[in-house]
């Protein structure tokens, strides 16, 4: 007898999750095909890199791969000790605490083998292979899925699983630029400590982008021990807020009542912080209460207050949403980077360690010099960016569809997340960006893998 057989795009974080969840509930054997062009060891970008200094955006005790097990992470730690500790001999454990994304990594390639083992007991037929898919056609019921290489795969159902967008491109970044290993765009892997000397006095960084990433870059030149000049250029000229010294407790607060006008929402979460601040409560304490009610509160906007949203309120938004540890805040303020106000419009390569940065800002346009140059801008969320062959294939034969924002792709259904009308293409993470909205950390895509296998599985049987 033939087994079901799902092909998995993408394997960092997003495909281990879906793996899991398949691997843990299924009940008769499958196979299970999955490629990546970069790594197969579920840590993707986000989980995979290089740096010790580097620390997750989410506490401890909710970084868990499985929906149903969110502390799995926490108790991992304490459970192997002997797998991390010479790597971090003086490191502090709380549920609380934002801990090194390097251990994360350890974390689920860990997971992975003891999965595989598991696999292995149930029958369940897994196939990794390290090349990047560039077409799925199909035909009947059936996907026929080809990677740039010419391997060709199977399947009853597809999940694009390629959850980490690319960094933002820029028109001035010429072939010669890209190709200067002092314009920095990947500083995850290899890590950044290893891409840049300790500097003299008299060396410039310029990084451009203000956001957590920028906040990563800053850790790592405090690791290597830079000893230069730091300039952080962005829109706004902030870094994100930073997280309580002390650990705040939940709050409840009653459900907000979804709205297609964003002004009438503003003015409820008005409403709510004014009783708040009766009760003696931390803003963050609001700001995390909406989790669980941002991606419903988002899908009900009309289009013309999601774009009003993200063209004035986004920044504002990811300042308080995505916000620091109170220990990289520390390492920041100790390095006294000097910040910007304005955007780069130009980087010109002056020769191999020299570039020229134009700053551009309402007030003034201003020329600097830069030894290293770190584009930090974050990801590019746009499908006309992105140069993605296989969406640009499942578009072109009308198997997806983009979303309204062109941000990402169209869910057909809320509750099951497929991502066409016959139900056999899904898609999770940053994909659902201009469905979902909040859609790329460890909780939201934990429960979108857990959703989509369910449905697959429910299919199955």
């Amino acid at each position: 007898m033939s087994k079901d057989k799902i092909v998995i795009v993408g394997f960092g974080f997003s495909g281990l999750t879906i793996l899991a969840n398949f691997i843990e509930k299924a009940k008769h054997p499958l196979e299970i095909t999955i490629f990546d062009k970069q790594s197969i060891n579920g840590c993707g970008i986000a989980y995979g890199g290089d740096s010790k200094v580097h620390p997750l955006n989410v506490q401890a005790d909710n970084m868990g791969i499985f929906e149903s097990a969110p502390q799995d992470f926490y108790d991992w730690i304490h459970d192997n000790k002997a797998l991390w500790e010479s790597l971090y001999p003086d490191l502090k454990i709380s549920k609380e605490n934002y801990l090194p994304r390097k251990l994360y990594g350890l974390y689920l390639k860990n997971k992975l083998n003891t999965l595989l083992k598991k696999a292995k007991e149930k029958k369940h037929h897994i196939q990794f292979i390290l090349e990047e898919v560039i077409e799925v056609t199909h035909e009947g019921n059936t996907l026929f899925v080809k990677s740039k290489e010419g391997k060709k795969s199977e399947a009853d159902f597809l999940i694009i699983a390629t959850s980490t967008p690319p960094t933002k491109n820029f028109s001035f970044e010429t072939k010669e630029l890209l190709e200067s290993k002092n314009y920095i765009r990947n500083i995850w892997n290899p890590s950044l400590e290893s891409q840049v000397e300790e500097g003299k006095p008299n060396h410039h960084t310029i990084i451009y982008g203000s956001g957590l990433t920028a906040v990563d870059a800053l850790l790592s030149l405090k690791e290597a021990n830079y000893k230069g000049k730091i300039s952080v250029v962005s829109l706004t000229g902030l870094f994100p807020e930073v997280h309580s010294k002390i650990n705040l407790s939940p709050i409840e607060i009653a459900p907000f009542n979804p709205s297609k006008d964003l002004l009438f929402l503003l003015k409820e979460y008005k409403t709510k912080w004014n009783f708040l601040k009766t009760k003696r409560a931390d803003w963050r304490q609001l700001i995390d209460s909406l989790r669980p009610y941002t991606s419903y509160l988002w899908h009900g906007l009309n289009y013309d207050s999601k774009i009003q949203f993200l063209k004035r309120l986004l920044p504002l938004w990811n300042r308080h949403r995505h916000r620091m540890s109170y220990s990289s805040f520390e390492v920041i303020s100790k390095l006294k980077p000097q910040i910007k106000k304005g955007r780069v419009s130009n980087v010109i390569k002056l020769s191999d360690q020299k570039f020229e940065v134009v700053i551009e800002s309402p007030e003034k346009r201003e020329a600097f010099l830069a030894d290293v140059v770190i584009n930090c801008s974050g990801p590019e969320y746009r499908l006309n960016e992105r140069r993605d062959s296989l969406l640009s294939s499942l578009f072109e034969q009308k198997m997806i569809t983009p979303d309204s924002l062109n941000m990402g792709i169209k869910i057909e259904n809320l509750e099951t997340l497929n991502s066409d009308k016959s139900g056999k293409i899904f898609a999770l993470g940053s994909l659902l960006f201009g469905e979902k909205f909040e859609t790329t950390s460890v909780p939201e895509i934990r429960s979108q893998a857990a959703t989509i296998v369910k449905t697959i599985l429910n299919d199955f049987q």
